[in-house]
């Protein structure tokens, strides 16, 4: 059974939910599957934040609907129904990268550059198109089962030569794969979606992130500071093309998604030509972190005090255009003589790092006392809100007593009069003060109006009459909530009405509205979830029903009864859903 409707749409299950809810749901008007990914507002957000996060949530549909590429998960249609907004996009199968590192650990460098052609492919579309990530992540990156590789969650997407919507120096981004310009704060271009790249690749490659700490402010320091280790087991051409894709200085990295790309090609290339390459001329690699680099400062020894040079060969070197004022930093190399490769494992020297030693303290130090005066303050605002919650529900009770009797005399009046029980609950519930009184109100209400509703359908069964009491019912499962007993009488009579319904539309809409009621039944207990998912199942073969020769969707609804007959051991309408697939 459907989770309901949003918009055209009817919701099958929950995929994901973090920040927003995401959806598989169906398009009935072109007959497939989509996924829906719809706002989800946290309660108690302020107007200003409401705004922010619609902002940011258009600006995705934005960002990702004007791009069209195969590695761009496709945009549809965005919308808004009752206050909820959503996005339908392209539904994908298969896995996020982050599953299959999960599953397998390292990944080789010939899959993961196979696989970030194709995501760089889809970023350099992006880039062109004055769009900027800024989240590439594994959990951002869908893995299809025909081999495709599509880059989703373009939520806080930059797009060029248009005003943002943050505020300033506001942070976005996941820690461990943001740019240290996304970590200070500073505007982004491409180059941000290039760091992310390598640090993805990082942590395919070697089974861990370069970046790594207890909390934010660690992960920060680090990618603004250190540098990570080397990579093991990878050809030093693809281990150098990464260290250069998370250089610190975005001028010291790739320009762009296509330059990165051509740099993994080459480099893998000359991997698999020439996996050893020949003896290096250089000596063993140094490491310029060691006591013994030439940029480490403090060193026992100068640069070039190591071994002696190979002496010249029997003549010596050919003469050459001599410089008039020699060679002040030792022999050049002789003439013809090609320039011997740079030595695995070669890495850059340190980058100076954005800010001093003294400057990155103070940060620190001032970050630190900020936290703490934050933590004072929320607990002072914490304390204050509490005890003024207190009061306010201290009067609250103090009102909600005075109603009590009105409530139960409004109460009896039911049964004899539900319309004027209706008006006068409705007044009773304007005046309330707490949660629990509002809530006892509105299972009145929803008593009240299915009392209206059976009237209605007691009178005749006229198709205006039977969208009054529709209506009326629908509302009395509003009012119920949660209410398990409430939400299946709204349900019962709901699905009554869709089956004295002649019009096929009608009859789908009535039925949709009976599921929506019957699944809240179904997750209560006991005798109401028995009878919740016995309805749910006819319901779902009434539906089946309505599509006919529509072979694909009468199963979709004919399994969905099955399940919910099988979920209250109902066998023997489980068995007569099953023989009709």
């Amino acid at each position: 059974m459907s989770l309901g409707t949003l918009g055209r749409y009817e919701l099958i299950r929950e995929i994901a939910r973090s920040n927003d809810i995401v959806y598989e749901a169906w398009d009935p008007q072109l007959d497939r599957r989509v996924a829906l990914k719809e706002l989800r507002l946290p309660d108690g957000i302020s107007d200003k934040d409401k705004h922010a996060r619609k902002e940011r949530f258009k600006r995705e549909a934005r960002a990702a609907g004007r791009l069209e590429h195969p590695n761009i998960v496709s945009i549809y249609e965005v919308g808004e129904e009752n206050g909820r907004s959503y996005i339908v996009m392209e539904y994908l199968e298969g896995e996020t990268l982050r599953q299959r590192m999960d599953r397998e650990g390292k990944i080789t460098p010939e899959d993961a550059v196979k696989i970030f052609d194709q995501v760089l492919d889809g970023l350099a579309f992006a880039h062109e198109n004055g769009v900027v990530h800024r989240d590439i992540k594994p959990e951002n990156i869908q893995l299809l089962p025909d081999g495709r590789v599509v880059i989703t969650d373009f939520g806080i997407a930059r797009l060029q030569f248009e005003p943002s919507i943050t505020v300033d120096g506001q942070i976005f981004g996941t820690p461990s794969y943001m740019s240290p310009e996304q970590v200070v704060g500073r505007d982004v271009d491409p180059r941000t979606d290039v760091w992310s790249c390598g640090v993805v690749l990082y942590e395919m490659l070697s089974g861990q992130k370069p970046f790594t700490g207890d909390t934010v402010v660690t992960i920060s320091h680090r990618i603004l500071h250190a540098e990570p280790a080397e990579i093991d087991g990878v050809p030093w051409a693809i281990a150098h093309v990464v260290r250069k894709a998370i250089s610190k200085d975005p001028d010291d990295r790739y320009s762009s998604a296509k330059e990165l790309k051509a740099a993994l090609n080459d480099a893998l290339q000359g991997a698999l030509t020439d996996s050893m390459g020949p003896p290096s001329p250089w000596g063993p690699p140094l490491d310029p972190y060691s006591a013994q680099s030439p940029y480490t400062y403090g060193t026992s020894q100068p640069p070039g005090t190591g071994a002696p040079s190979p002496p010249p060969p029997p003549g010596g070197y050919a003469p050459t255009g001599a410089s008039p004022y020699g060679q002040p930093y030792g022999a050049s190399f002789p003439p013809n003589m090609p320039m011997p490769p740079f030595p695995p494992g070669w890495v850059n020297p340190p980058k100076r790092p954005l800010l001093s030693p003294e400057a990155s303290e103070f940060l620190l130090r001032t970050l630190i006392v900020v936290l703490i005066g934050g933590v004072l303050l929320a607990t002072a605002v914490g304390t204050i809100a509490w005890l003024d919650r207190r009061s306010q529900e201290a009067t609250a009770a103090k009102v909600d007593q005075a109603l009590a009797d009105e409530i139960a005399k409004v109460e009896r009046l039911i049964p004899s009069d539900p319309l004027a029980a209706q008006q006068q609950l409705t007044e009773l519930r304007r005046r309330a003060q707490s949660h629990a009184t509002r809530e006892r109100i509105e299972r009145l209400l929803s008593r009240a109006y299915l009392e209206r509703a059976r009237r209605l359908l007691d009178a005749g069964t006229t198709d205006e009459t039977l969208r009054q009491a529709a209506g009326l019912a629908q509302r009395a499962a509003e009012m119920a909530g949660e209410d398990g007993q409430a939400t299946l009488d709204a349900g019962k009579l709901l699905y009554d009405i869709a089956t004295r319904t002649t019009d096929p539309q009608d009859r789908f809409d009535r039925l949709t509205e009976a599921s929506k009621a019957l699944e809240v039944a179904f997750n209560s207990e006991g005798q109401v979830r028995s009878e919740a998912g016995t309805l749910l199942g006819n319901t779902c073969l009434q539906i089946a029903l309505l599509f006919g020769d529509n072979k694909a969707r009468s199963s979709l609804y004919l399994n969905r009864g099955i399940y919910y007959a099988e979920q209250v051991g109902n066998r023997k309408l489980a068995d007569d859903l099953r023989s009709r697939l």
